[in-house]
């Protein structure tokens, strides 16, 4: 009578294999969620470096001597609103993930 305790190779590679295949699966799950949070970073970052020169500019006097018109028109009741001032685009790249902010600066 054969008295077996234990597993044999064939089963000991079998469950090695099995288990290098679920520690790939979370460890690409890991590494995407990483890189997702990092390109987040740089996209908050590049958005408050844009803010930060958002700020500056809005602090500078006009320097522009021929403003454009800026027109709102309310849809509920037709009403227009003018405003003299310029349209001025910042952006700012950290990492390729880029921030564009278009703002008005209304003249003073």
């Amino acid at each position: 009578m054969n008295n077996s305790k234990g597993m044999t190779l064939i089963e000991v590679v079998v469950a090695m294999a099995i288990i290098a295949l679920i520690a790939a699966a979370v460890l690409s799950v890991f590494t995407t969620g990483f890189a997702a949070i990092k390109r987040a970073g740089n996209k908050s970052e590049a958005g408050f470096n844009a803010h930060s020169q958002i700020e500056i500019t809005l602090n500078k006097r006009d320097t522009d001597p021929s403003p454009s018109n800026l027109t709102i028109t309310f849809s509920s009741d037709g009403s227009a609103f003018n405003s003299l001032g310029n349209v001025e685009t910042v952006t700012h790249t950290i990492n390729r993930s880029d921030v564009i902010i278009t703002f008005f600066q209304p003249k003073y």
